[in-house]
């Protein structure tokens, strides 16, 4: 009997995985653009695109470098330029690792280097908070200014982007007690525990990481510091924003100049549920559903956009290829 179940239920899936994949070869052909579309790709305007793009980019991984430096500079014992290559290198990483794995390389990076994981753990997470609180405020000024944008974002966007602006800003207000509870009730808890086996065990390892990397987020979140830090981080994005809006405007001259923030904003938000290297097709997707705010159809917006990531995940080897030169010639 149970037998049988299994053998009917592998015919069921196969059926569904056979629709839908017939569903899908469909859908290709009529979305797809025809073969002669994509000599866009290679036209002047692409070309033009990817200069002007370029120095924009650089600038900001320049200071987005600079920013990771200022952060962990204190704790890890190391040059500071070997810092800010360090990051280059950590980022180019993130675009060809799936499940965000540059992040993690950067907390890896910092134990193997006599710092912390937990503390360079913490600093990661609010160095996220940060770009996308100050992507948010980037995109409140460009609404202010283009009022046609209201009521073209769509609802579900506004909601997660108001959730990670609440979750910050209670951070900010409420991170130095939630540490000190944590660290009170983590402390109390090993008190507790046998002094001969406690430090072996597994439990007072786990709670020590996390009293650490509350420490982290406290030292980057008191506000005097982010208030510099969200300046900063502005400007990184500010300078984003003008390399996407450059780029695009070369296929899309009508578009306004706001269109950069907008698809940074989309982009971004999927960067939470990338889990393909270079967040490959998510990447496309949430670029086309924010230029079709501006009434660009998906077909004449899919080969720019194809264009976009691969101008910036070139620009982000050659930043991080350039940053990995530089550390090999600093340890050799």
């Amino acid at each position: 009997m149970t037998h049988m179940y299994y053998f009917k239920s592998r015919i069921v899936i196969n059926i569904i995985i056979a629709i839908c994949f017939i569903w899908a070869i469909h859908y290709w052909n009529q979305v797809w653009p025809a073969k002669e579309h994509w000599r866009v790709l290679f036209s002047m305007d692409s070309v033009f695109g990817f200069l002007i793009m370029a120095p924009f980019v650089t600038i900001a991984m320049l200071l987005r470098s600079f920013r990771w430096a200022i952060l962990v500079t204190p704790h890890i014992p190391s040059k500071f330029i070997r810092l800010m290559a360090a990051f280059g290198m950590f980022f180019m990483l993130m675009v060809y690792l799936p499940f965000r794995a540059g992040d993690l390389s950067k907390v890896i990076w910092a134990k193997i280097n006599g710092g912390s994981a937990s503390l360079a753990g913490g600093m990661v997470v609010v160095e996220k908070f940060l770009d996308f609180v100050s992507l948010f405020l980037l995109l409140g000024i460009v609404g202010f200014y283009t009022p046609d944008l209201k009521g073209k974002i769509p609802y579900p966007a506004l909601l997660l982007a108001s959730s990670i602006l609440i979750v910050y800003f209670l951070l900010i207000f409420n991170i130095q007690p939630i540490k000190e509870i944590v660290t009170n009730f983590l402390r109390s808890y090993q008190d507790r525990i046998n002094p001969e086996e406690g430090k072996r065990s597994n439990a007072f390892y786990l709670s020590e990481k996390i009293v650490t990397f509350l420490e982290g987020m406290a030292l980057v979140i008191e506000w005097k510091k982010n208030l510099r830090l969200m300046l900063f981080t502005l400007i990184i994005w500010g300078m984003l924003s003008l390399g996407y809006c450059f780029y695009l405007i070369q296929f899309f001259p009508s578009i306004p100049y706001s269109c950069g923030v907008i698809v940074l904003i989309f982009v971004n938000l999927s960067n939470l549920f990338g889990f393909a290297p270079g967040n490959f097709g998510l990447y496309e997707i949430s670029a086309i559903a924010a230029l079709s705010i501006f009434g660009i159809p998906f077909k004449t917006a899919i080969i720019p956009v194809i264009g976009l990531h691969l101008t910036t995940i070139i620009l982000y080897t050659v930043y991080g290829l350039i940053c990995k030169l530089l550390l090999f010639k600093m340890e050799y």
